[in-house]
């Protein structure tokens, strides 16, 4: 599927994740594209699943739901974006009203 992809002309390709870890890490290396995983299944927490993923060498996540279904959705992408980018430090305590939430 992935090479699919890349033959279609496409810049980035989205996919579920394949377990275990190894078939993902194959799809991955197999891959001329980088490789973004889907949100996946509720079976480990989604910082779990978003190490296991970058751990494979996917190139980032692309998740929706478990973020804006968790129950501290702005501590949930806190989270992810340390997992995802490293720590950084809080520039803002609280919600900044023009920034719609990205926090």
């Amino acid at each position: 599927m992935v090479n699919i992809a890349a033959d279609l002309g496409v810049d980035i390709v989205k996919t579920v994740f394949a377990s275990p870890a190894e078939r993902m890490a194959e799809v991955v290396d197999s891959s001329p594209l980088p490789v973004i995983v889907a949100g996946g299944a509720h079976d480990s927490s989604l910082a779990d699943f978003a190490s296991s993923a970058l751990a494979t060498g996917c190139a980032g996540l692309a998740v929706g739901r478990r973020v804006f279904g968790s129950a501290t959705p702005r501590a949930t992408v806190r989270e992810l974006a340390g997992i995802v980018h490293g720590p950084a430090r809080v520039l803002f305590d609280t919600p900044n009203p023009r920034m719609a939430g990205a926090l």
